[in-house]
């Protein structure tokens, strides 16, 4: 198990790109594949699934069986609209990333808690489709014990917090009332303040102590990452995508599965702080405006200019940059 397998994973049906991304990764990386949803051409190495952008954990459960191989030692998932620093390839990048033979690599993460679910709304959506859909999915024989999945996430310094469904439920009425629209990632200040002082005084929710099994009011532990490059050790992919897919089935946001899958399948985890390197993200017109100015839309020029303390910029839209 000593070579490297990249998959690109598309949120959309973006079939004119899969030449434009193998052109970018050509001679960096051998063995290349596609995970295109409801593809439509003929490529061997574009693995045609069905999904959609808000689970697209669940594209690797459902590619897994075609791209797996035990020659690999990683594999490297990153999205198309990701731009990797061009010095990362098949030979470099254990090493940039601190990989062990048995270890993976996420930028970084967090556990969810009640704050995360003002403060970013795809956590208050993730857990209120576990209570919604867990009667219908029979989930719960096949993740780790809720005693386990905090052990695991201790391991990795973080403290998972008992989110009850009373306490969600709790919250749920705090946003009605208050006429929030939890898809915001931020209250108004004043909401903010109001917000917090409501959590200091129903400390009740922090109280589930017996958590071993599966008690109705309790929510699994759920961790939070940006998880559009991240890597899996071969030894431990079957395990990761399978609570992916369990994961996928309850509907969870893919920057919730993809992270919590990872604490609880892995045993050794690299995080942008054991590295020397860090991503760089933006949605503003400010961020999309500085790397116009930098490079005109250009991946040669970046490339001849790339920062090699950044390991990706994201989002790249490739439709609108040259290759060449």
């Amino acid at each position: 198990m000593t070579e490297i397998c990249l998959v690109i994973i598309y949120n959309n049906n973006f079939e004119s790109n899969i030449e434009i991304v193998e052109k970018i990764y050509e001679g960096r990386f051998k063995n290349i594949y596609h995970l295109m949803p409801f593809y439509t051409g003929k490529k061997e190495n574009v693995i045609k699934i069905y999904g959609n952008s808000y689970q697209f954990q669940d594209y690797i459960t459902q590619g897994l069986s075609k791209f797996y191989n035990e020659k690999y030692s990683h594999y490297v998932f990153v999205s198309d609209d990701v731009m990797l620093n061009p010095n990362i390839n098949k030979n470099t990048i254990k090493e940039m990333f601190k990989l062990e033979d048995d270890g993976g690599y996420l930028p970084g993460m967090f556990a969810v808690n009640y704050k995360k679910l003002s403060e970013w709304g795809y956590s208050y959506t993730s857990i209120e489709n576990i209570l919604k859909i867990s009667n219908a999915c029979e989930y719960k024989n096949f993740l780790p014990s809720i005693e386990e999945a905090q052990n695991a996430f201790r391991k990795y310094g973080l403290e998972p917090k008992n989110i009850t469904e009373e306490g969600f439920n709790e919250i749920g009425r705090f946003f009605q009332k208050n006429n929030v629209n939890y898809y915001l990632y931020s209250f108004k200040k004043e909401l903010k303040a109001e917000f917090d002082k409501f959590l200091e005084k129903e400390n009740k929710f922090d109280t589930c102590k017996n958590c071993s099994s599966f008690p109705k009011k309790f929510v699994y532990p759920m961790a939070g990452a940006y998880s559009d490059f991240f890597i899996i050790p071969s030894c431990k992919i079957k395990e990761f995508a399978h609570i992916c897919g369990v994961f996928g089935a309850l509907r969870i946001f893919a920057e919730i599965a993809i992270p919590t899958a990872m604490i609880l399948s892995l045993e050794k985890l690299s995080t942008q702080k054991n590295t020397s390197y860090m991503g760089k993200t933006g949605w503003s017109k400010e961020f999309k405006d500085e790397l116009k100015n930098k490079y005109n839309y250009s991946v040669k020029t970046m490339f001849e200019n790339w920062d090699n303390k950044i390991s990706f910029y994201h989002p790249i839209k490739l439709s609108q940059w040259k290759i060449d």
